[in-house]
């Protein structure tokens, strides 16, 4: 394990594999109660939240991760107040890609009003392991990506290949573990651009294309995870 401007980074073999357990107990009545006031608060003020189901990492070892299902909403307010942490104890799964285009890295800068990481530039796509069509019996990370990048960028499968994994990632507060997964496509930026305007959802405030690795490690808005994976991959 290695870290990253304050972020936990473990390096993954390419063929990570995931176990599913069952979930721990339920936390205690007053820590419920806080969960459910932060959830209602948020709720009222953007109506659009959605409690769906997400995978959290229990352990995390090089060639496998073991974690279990939770309800988003316990894993929403251990962001919002951090110290629900030693209570909780969850640490929600992500993907994240290191997008190779044809002519450099894409990079997005995150809509200032995101309720994580708001404003920063990461290497794209990125978001939580859900379970999709209520299948929580098996997780295919590369399935996971695909989506991903199809719902923020517009970019269907047979556009991308994902590749390996690299490594995980672990935000030092909110304790959200990217994985980090490296994918390639074959059009330049100029056209994924397009088909971002054309058919992407509003993730991002902007795409940019980035061939100066040097200028993405030294940025200070980039996110810790696509400075680790570039680091890896370029070492």
């Amino acid at each position: 394990m290695t870290m990253q401007d304050g972020w936990q980074v473990f390096p993954m073999q390419p063929d990570l594999e995931i176990e599913i357990s069952p979930a721990p107990e339920p936390a205690a009545p007053p820590v419920q109660q806080q969960v459910e006031a932060l959830w209602a608060t948020a709720v009222a003020q953007n109506p659009q939240l959605y409690n769906g189901r997400i995978f959290c990492a229990d352990v995390i070892e090089a060639d496998r991760i073991i974690g279990h299902w939770s309800d988003y909403r316990p894993a929403f307010a251990q962001m919002k107040d951090p110290n629900l942490y030693p209570t909780l104890k969850l640490r929600p799964l992500a993907v994240n890609g290191l997008f190779h285009a044809a002519d450099g890295i894409v990079l997005g800068r995150r809509k200032r009003r995101s309720l994580y990481l708001g404003a920063w530039r990461q290497s794209v796509p990125s978001g939580s392991v859900e379970a999709r069509a209520g299948d929580e019996a098996s997780i295919d990370l590369h399935a996971q990506i695909l989506v991903e990048i199809e719902e923020e960028l517009g970019l269907t499968a047979d556009l991308v290949k994902p590749q390996r994994c690299l490594l995980a990632c672990e935000h030092e507060l909110t304790h959200i573990v990217d994985i980090g997964i490296e994918l390639h496509c074959s059009l330049p930026f100029s056209e994924i651009e397009h088909i971002w305007r054309e058919r992407g959802n509003d993730e991002y405030e902007v795409l940019e294309r980035m061939d100066d690795i040097e200028r993405i490690l030294n940025a200070p808005d980039v996110v810790p995870t696509t400075k680790a994976m570039l680091k890896m991959v370029h070492a």
